[in-house]
């Protein structure tokens, strides 16, 4: 019995160094794959991160691009009201203008732009202060009257031949100049 029994000693001491080989084998197997795996996620994660830092950079030049373009329509934005305000201011001008010299001139207008017989449109303000004045300066030989109907607009006339109508009114002329001048005020204003 003691040879079997030295002979399972010696099976089972086989069978625990070779369990012991691949418990070992395994384990640097399982560390190679480990190790293996860790640098395939370290290049993963490194992959993500730099995707990630692209990413943000074109969103960063995207939004600096956004805020640029943004800026630069409000600077217009400004711009455009500036030389709205200064059409405007031009208007405010025209209406304060001596009344000799707004009567000379919507006489000249008048005389110049009639062909034929015709009235005269004011705002309710010029025709009560200036409109028999007005008619009286701008005859000439072709029959003119005082229209009984008012504009609504800031100061001119309004030239009514039958069925023709010459605008003389400060917003028409002023928005006649200024599609010619827009350009040469925001120069002066913003140059």
């Amino acid at each position: 019995m003691n040879g079997v029994s030295n002979l399972k000693d010696k099976i089972l001491e086989e069978a625990r160094q070779k369990a012991s080989e691949t418990l070992v084998a395994a384990r640097a197997d399982a560390k190679v794959s480990l190790d293996a795996s860790r640098q395939e996620a370290e290049k993963a994660a490194a992959a993500i991160l730099a995707e990630a830092d692209r990413k943000a950079g074109n969103i960063a030049l995207r939004l600096a691009s956004q805020r640029d373009i943004e800026s630069r329509s409000m600077r217009l934005a400004a711009k455009r009201e500036v030389v709205s305000k200064a059409f405007d201011l031009s208007l405010v001008t025209l209406r304060s203008m001596d009344k000799k010299t707004y009567l000379g001139w919507m006489a000249g207008m008048i005389r110049s732009a009639q062909k034929e017989a015709a009235e005269v449109i004011l705002n309710a303000e010029d025709r009560e202060a200036l409109g028999a004045e007005l008619i009286e300066a701008a005859k000439g030989s072709l029959p003119l009257t005082l229209s009984a109907q008012t504009g609504t607009f800031i100061g001119g006339f309004i030239l009514k031949e039958g069925l023709i109508e010459t605008n003389g009114t400060f917003e028409v002329l002023t928005g006649a100049a200024r599609e010619d001048l827009e350009g040469e005020v925001a120069a002066l204003l913003f140059g």
